[in-house]
């Protein structure tokens, strides 16, 4: 039934009972009238949400992405977010570069026509001649990211076993999906920063492993979570937390062939 029907049925039922003996039902403006409409439209408003309910309670049926994310989370799947654009380079080595071997950090980025692509990766090389040469690094493709390394504020964990940090960078922020780092200066080891590395789970991660798990959540934030000693390594009380995001312009940060050439690069 919906309101107006179920309203009907009511005013039927009334009229065809013979020991009733009053007919305001039928006329609008009556109180009892009012009385069936607000009846009605309960009655429509709670069976609206029992439907919402069960079928959002299902996989198949879901149409909230937030539920369709909740269903998900307990088969341990991971939605994916949002992507950067992506660009393949060509490096040349200059020829007041001199011969040897070089290391570009990452987070070394290059600009060009009011765009910013980043390298989200360490690229070691050997520069053979004193000449203008190509230069082929340990990785055979080089690619530079869309958008600019942020550094989201530093945290102190609590310490509690899988320890959740919500990543919330603002309204109209897109954060490439792949290129979320977390650095730990760990308490126990003299104030030492460690670079902890992303992994699909951390059930297949050995207690003192420095790993995390990021997931793209109901709320289309991300969360990153570290182990619990067992599963992963835990962090302390004492600790910091660092967390560096490659914060995309999506589609506006398209470029065209060859609109890098001849950039200089920042580290």
């Amino acid at each position: 039934f919906d309101a107006q029907s179920l309203r009907d049925l009511i005013i039927q039922r009334l009229n065809s009972d013979p020991t009733i003996n009053f007919t305001d039902q039928n006329f609008e403006g009556s109180n009892v009238s009012a009385l069936i409409d607000i009846i009605a439209y309960s009655y429509h408003t709670l069976l609206f949400y029992l439907n919402q309910t069960s079928s959002e309670s299902n996989f198949n049926d879901a149409n909230l992405y937030e539920n369709i994310n909740r269903i998900v989370k307990l088969i341990d799947y991971k939605p994916i977010g949002k992507q950067s654009c992506i660009l393949p380079i060509e490096l040349k080595g200059a020829s007041d570069l001199s011969a040897g071997y070089y290391t570009i950090p990452k987070f070394t980025f290059s600009s060009s026509q009011g765009k910013t692509y980043t390298m989200v990766q360490d690229l070691t090389f050997e520069k053979l001649t004193t000449d203008t040469e190509t230069i082929s690094g340990t990785t055979s493709n080089p690619l530079l990211y869309e958008g600019t390394i942020e550094e989201y504020p530093l945290i102190r964990p609590i310490g509690e076993d899988f320890e959740t940090i919500n990543i919330l960078p603002g309204p109209n922020s897109i954060i490439d999906h792949f290129n979320i780092f977390a650095f730990v200066k760990e308490t126990n080891e003299q104030n030492k920063w460690y670079e902890w590395k992303r992994v699909p789970s951390l059930f297949l991660s050995d207690p003192n492993s420095r790993n995390f798990e990021i997931r793209y959540n109901e709320n289309k934030n991300y969360e990153i979570k570290f182990g619990n000693n067992i599963n992963g390594k835990k962090l302390n009380e004492d600790d910091t937390v660092a967390i560096y995001y490659l914060k995309s312009n999506g589609g506006n940060g398209k470029v065209t062939k060859k609109a890098f050439v001849d950039s200089s690069i920042n580290i």
